[in-house]
């Protein structure tokens, strides 16, 4: 017979009597000043002492917990915190903590948000993109035209069998525009869909003539897998890392149902930009004006996290994004740029083996950027850190109700629907089904403690999840619904673990 709630309650509270002088000394211990990462960064400038907070929170009858949150003072207008989603980890398991890293740009004035700006276009002209899709895309990159300022700079890359610059990049004075718009409306669709070529002249263009204060950015089109020249995965992955490298950006967007949606969130994640999907291109105007307008008002460039992990520790997830292992063993994922007044919000996620009690640190983190032909970098002044406890009933005990709720909703939650969109897309039914089983089940258990109703309300949108999935699966367009499916819920995922990472 399980234990009643109040039994429950009272073991959690008796457990966490010790558990909290534990607590106590890691958060003591937290406030000491840890140097930046040498030799991977430039050293971080000596800052007055960090905030810390306990985060002190009733957990549903549970009693009280410490869940360490690090607020270190800002650099240049940027700020850069980490919360942990618990405080504890079980003797004996690999244990998963979440930190939330929270980014802050600072507010600009109007001038810096209209930052002069390049912007290419790489449009897939295939065979393929025949007909609305053609159609629409002419007209926003038409419309994209018209919102250029005279000290903007544009250019269009068309590929097909091969690429060619339909538009070399030149300032959008008046006689130039009138020129662009009546070559735009003369784009026809034919032949393959050689990627590869199509980045490459993009890039060589970017580099060839940067300018000094200028923000860049390229915009990757196409509606179909790359199917001529370099097609691999990992050599359009390798291409799209270029951008940050030479301290631009490339997003990239698909359009209909042929295009490999993972392959282009892939080669946006490398390329520091956004992922769109479009059903069928209508609304492509509102996609490149944001992709625009976010170019204009960036304040900080090649942003990047680096995480020094400690022994027993593993970084395993970052929102997604991909993370790039160092020679020295730091673990390096780069976020892109940062606009006027933006917050960005990512969970990374640790594994935490730990084979007897006591206090255990997770590792140095530290944010790096570049503004105005300058590096910068912020680490977090205290190593953030959770406890090894034995008792079951202490380890749900000290989870952090708030953050560990927003962690499950905002990030686990979006994982799932990413493992899942990619499982029916593969046409792997019981794949998916077993990830929703394993989802429900882990965070049941955990919320029969925490008592979230948040939590709640998202384990009973399973059901409609499992419902579509099944939906899928039935009829004689299978095919085709699987597909849109796939599209649809990746994007979705893609954008709701990424908060504030797009423009409004």
């Amino acid at each position: 017979m399980s234990p009643s709630p109040k039994s429950r309650t009272d073991k959690v509270r008796r457990a966490l009597a010790v558990d909290g002088v534990l607590l106590g000394v890691t958060l003591a211990c937290a406030l000491a000043f840890n140097p930046a990462i040498a030799g991977l960064f430039e050293a971080a400038p000596m800052s007055p002492p960090p905030i810390a907070t306990g985060g002190l929170g009733s957990l549903g009858g549970l009693g009280t917990v410490g869940a360490l949150s690090i607020a270190t003072p800002a650099s240049n207008g940027v700020g850069f915190t980490a919360t942990l989603d618990r405080s504890s980890v079980m003797v004996g398991q690999d244990g998963e903590v979440r930190a939330e890293l929270v980014i802050t740009a600072p507010t600009e004035a109007a001038s810096i948000e209209r930052r002069d700006t390049d912007l290419v276009v790489v449009l897939d002209r295939s065979g393929s993109m025949q007909g609305d899709k053609l159609a629409n895309s002419r007209d926003a990159v038409s419309e994209l035209i018209s919102q250029l300022g005279v000290r903007d700079r544009f250019a269009l890359v068309t590929y097909s069998d091969e690429a060619g610059v339909l538009v070399p990049l030149a300032f959008a004075d008046a006689r130039n525009k009138a020129s662009w718009q009546s070559t735009v409306s003369n784009v026809k669709a034919d032949g393959y869909t050689n990627m590869s070529a199509g980045m490459d002249r993009a890039f060589d263009l970017v580099e060839s003539s940067r300018a000094a204060g200028r923000a860049a950015r390229v915009v990757l089109l196409s509606d179909g897998l790359p199917n001529l020249g370099d097609a691999s995965p990992d050599g359009l992955f390798r291409r799209a890392t270029r951008a940050p490298r030479g301290e631009y950006v490339m997003s990239a967007i698909g359009v209909g149902e042929d295009f490999n949606e993972f392959l282009m969130t892939r080669l946006a994640d490398a390329g520091t930009g956004n992922y769109h999907f479009l059903a069928d291109g209508a609304d492509l105007g509102r996609i490149f004006a944001n992709e625009l307008s976010t170019a204009r008002s960036t304040v900080a460039s090649n942003v990047a996290v680096s995480i020094r992990p400690a022994a027993n520790i593993a970084v395993v997830d970052a929102s997604g994004y991909p993370l790039d292992k160092q020679a020295s063993g730091d673990i390096v994922f780069r976020p892109g740029i940062l606009f006027s007044g933006q917050e960005r919000r990512i969970w990374v996620t640790f594994r935490v083996r730990a084979d007897n009690e006591g206090t255990i640190d997770l590792g140095d983190v530290q944010l790096s950027w570049n503004r105005d032909g300058a590096s910068h970098s912020l680490a977090l002044a205290s190593r953030p850190s959770v406890t090894a406890v034995a008792s079951k009933d202490a380890y749900y005990g000290s989870i952090d109700k708030d953050n560990w709720e927003r962690s499950v909703v905002t990030e686990e939650y979006n994982e799932l629907k990413t493992r899942v969109s990619r499982a029916v897309s593969n046409g792997r039914k019981d794949e998916a089904m077993g990830y929703l089983r394993d989802y429900r089940s882990k965070n049941a258990e955990a919320n029969s403690y925490v008592q979230s109703a948040a939590v709640d309300d998202n384990l009973s949108q399973l059901d409609g999840l499992q419902e579509e999935i099944e939906g899928t699966f039935e009829g004689e367009d299978q095919r085709q619904k699987q597909n849109i499916f796939s599209k649809s819920t990746s994007q979705d995922a893609y954008k709701s673990r990424r908060v504030g990472q797009v423009k409004k």
